[in-house]
């Protein structure tokens, strides 16, 4: 078993992962802080002056911005993940770092997934604060402190659609959805050499367009709906709006959120078991 994990050596990747990107992150952090912080004050400051007052706006306008910063930035963190083995500089330094293939990979995994929503979600936990000491005193109005429990409520809910009380669990739905769907773009940061995360991106939305097809077919054969006398390519809203249509509002959202983790989690098994054998594989090869 100390073959493939030792919590000592696990310990010493985690601490070395820090050690080693803590600046990048920390600039990171500063660009969403400020970022956010200019724009809550471009958006108060515009409501204050034309007279809109308090009611002008959405007061969690920015904290919508969420799931933008979750999915594009880190599936570019993952896709940077394993960039150092493919250069042929760091690759010898980072296949030196005692640990086996295992931990390597699980530190990536656990970094890449785990850690950047943590990260993601205290970024803007803080930026919504910060922003309000600039915004409040001179505009009278902020926005609203970002609440990973509460947000998401009704036609903002994102990929689940759920009711006010329990709008807090859309957060979850999206952190969830990203830590199931990241390793896509650990497989791709070890597989390409450069533009992993073009690649990646450009590879998985041919793969994604070819399942869509498939199963609008089956769907078109099996059920009729949605399509009269040509294809339709609102085949999928159609069959939402039917499910939806014979369906109370919660059983059509669980029904939503459990098929889409069923569909999520073989995926996300077998990207990362590709991830870890297609490591393997480099490290065999140092890199090469």
């Amino acid at each position: 078993m100390n073959k493939y994990f030792n919590s000592r050596r696990f310990g010493l990747l985690c601490k070395n992962e820090v050690l080693s990107n803590y600046k990048s992150w920390g600039l990171y952090f500063i660009t969403i802080v400020g970022s956010y912080t200019v724009l809550a004050m471009l958006i108060t400051a515009y409501n204050k002056f034309t007279g809109q007052g308090v009611h002008g706006y959405d007061p969690n306008t920015l904290n919508y911005l969420f799931p933008g910063f979750l999915f594009i930035g880190g599936y570019i963190v993952s896709s940077l993940k394993f960039s150092d083995i493919n250069d042929k500089f760091k690759s010898s330094l980072w296949f030196s770092l005692p640990g086996s293939t295992f931990e390597k990979y699980s530190v990536g995994v656990i970094v890449s997934s785990i850690g950047y929503s943590i990260f993601i979600i205290v970024s803007f936990i803080v930026a919504s604060a910060i922003s309000n000491i600039f915004t409040r005193p001179f505009f009278g109005s902020g926005m609203s402190i970002f609440n990973p429990l509460i947000l998401g409520a009704d036609r903002y809910a994102g990929v689940v659609e759920y009711s006010a009380s329990t709008g807090g669990v859309n957060v979850m739905v999206w952190v969830l959805i990203y830590v199931l769907t990241n390793s896509i773009f650990l497989v791709g940061s070890i597989v390409f050499r450069k533009g992993a995360f073009i690649k990646t991106l450009l590879v998985s939305s041919v793969v994604q367009t070819l399942l869509s097809i498939i199963l609008g077919v089956i769907i078109y054969f099996t059920f009729r709906i949605g399509i009269t006398d040509s294809w339709d390519v609102r085949i999928f809203e159609s069959i939402f709006k039917y499910l939806e249509s014979h369906t109370d509002s919660e059983t059509f959202n669980m029904f939503m959120l459990k098929w889409t983790l069923l569909f999520l989690i073989p995926i996300s098994l077998f990207f990362n078991v590709v991830g870890y054998f297609k490591l393997e594989e480099k490290e065999v090869k140092g890199g090469i």
